[in-house]
């Protein structure tokens, strides 16, 4: 197949959409496709000069891309159907509804399109002031968007309902979660570092290490952080918290507020504080003796999380993620992969991964009392500790890039028979 990819963002910037763009392109092209990839001029730019292993090829749009999709679409519009004239693609993979999905919409006459959204371009929360759609002329040019598009690829449930909120039929939709690189993971020995770490921070046996990952936005419950500690202060457990996360400081005050400050530490890896925590860990017997082979011969060209975020996750005991709103939360399969235990509420994007009692437990959304209850049932109750490691085990290998792959060029091929 010859395949054309289009979004508005890549790599080096790093986010979910980001990463699946460039490991699925390069899985499709050691697959035996030809991949070309459209950005705008500067993120066009950015991307060539990143020094990324990639295996595609990269085209720039035009310039002043998000200028031209608000006030002047159409020429854009030109620009794609001259490409698809030019290059014959069998099919358009875009990412993202507005602007990329708006502009790329008319493609669909003559070519199958198919859209994969990533966040705040199809979901919308007024209590959070969260998401493209609460501004309603944008809520309208993507609803127009969806209904035009070949096949919608969901992350999960909750993105399939955002699409039929927004005219589109279920029939149109697929659902593919993102991926995750499991080998990278599986390269250290978890019980090595996990003592490492725990010697570093003067850990004692009796303390549990938990851990928070993501970027500081109010939708991420961060602010409920503080009163889970005490809460689990008061239940008289024993406990360090790790809270990882760019702009994660902004809940300091909050901390001081609540007297838990000695139970959380927070690390801004944009101020290469987890850097200067592993700065001196010896890493020569800590990888595993055989390498992983979950990947099945894919090569994966870049892997996030980083390497010192992925030691972060095997050296601790439980994950926890106090959220109030996610599309897929990239953060859940990384825990997994690190055999961890997630502690999580039923917001939307949450629920759709994590199963109470199966790979997790989970509270309603800003449940403190429950939060802090599950992550006492996870420390005392051996037997739920180990049937939801157990689990996630053996389900983990789903999210696996080299199986995402292959959903999605099966998706194609279905497509493209129709």
């Amino acid at each position: 197949m010859k395949i054309a990819f289009l979004a508005y963002s890549a790599l080096p910037h790093i986010g979910g959409a980001q990463i699946f763009a460039f490991n699925t392109m390069n899985s499709l092209v050691e697959r035996g496709h030809q991949v070309h990839f459209y950005l705008p001029y500067k993120s066009y730019k950015k991307f060539i000069n990143a020094n990324l292993n990639y295996n595609f090829q990269v085209r720039p749009i035009l310039i002043c891309e998000y200028f031209l999709a608000n006030n002047v679409p159409i020429l854009i519009q030109l620009y794609l159907f001259i490409q698809q004239l030019l290059h014959r693609y069998d099919l358009w993979q875009v990412i993202g509804a507005y602007p990329a999905g708006y502009v790329a919409k008319h493609l669909s006459k003559i070519v199958p399109v198919i859209l994969r959204c990533h966040g705040d371009d199809i979901q919308k929360e007024a209590s959070i002031n969260y998401g493209l759609r609460l501004n309603p002329k944008l809520e309208k040019k993507i609803a127009t968007t969806v209904k035009k598009m070949t096949k919608l690829v969901a992350l999960t449930p909750t993105v399939t309902d955002c699409y039929i909120e927004l005219g589109a039929t279920r029939e149109n939709i697929i659902e593919i979660p993102n991926g995750i690189d499991l080998s990278t993971f599986r390269a250290f020995d978890k019980q090595k570092i996990k003592k490492l770490l725990r010697s570093k921070l003067k850990i004692k046996d009796n303390q549990t290490l938990l851990l928070t990952v993501g970027r500081y936005h109010i939708k991420k419950g961060y602010e409920l952080i503080p009163q889970i500690a005490s809460a689990l202060s008061q239940r008289n457990i024993e406990f360090k918290w790790l809270v990882v996360g760019e702009k994660c400081h902004h809940i300091e005050p909050l901390i001081q507020n609540t007297h838990v400050g000695n139970s959380i530490l927070l690390l801004d890896p944009t101020k290469n504080e987890i850097s200067k925590l592993l700065a001196n860990f010896d890493l020569t017997d800590m990888k595993t003796a055989k390498p992983d082979t979950a990947s099945n011969g894919i090569k994966i060209k870049f892997s996030a999380p980083s390497h010192d975020l992925i030691l972060t996750y095997l050296a601790h005991d439980i994950f926890v993620m106090p959220s109030l709103l996610e599309t897929f939360g990239m953060v859940l399969i990384e825990a997994m992969a690190a055999e961890l235990p997630v502690i999580s509420t039923d917001a939307p994007g949450c629920r759709d991964i994590v199963i109470h009692e199966h790979n997790g437990l989970v509270s309603k959304v800003g449940d403190i009392e429950k939060m802090a209850h599950n992550i006492e049932q996870i420390i005392k109750n051996e037997n739920l500790n180990n049937k939801i490691r157990n689990t996630i085990k053996s389900e983990i290998i789903n999210y696996d890039w080299s199986n995402i792959a292959e959903k999605y060029e099966s998706l194609y091929k279905t497509t493209l028979l129709v």
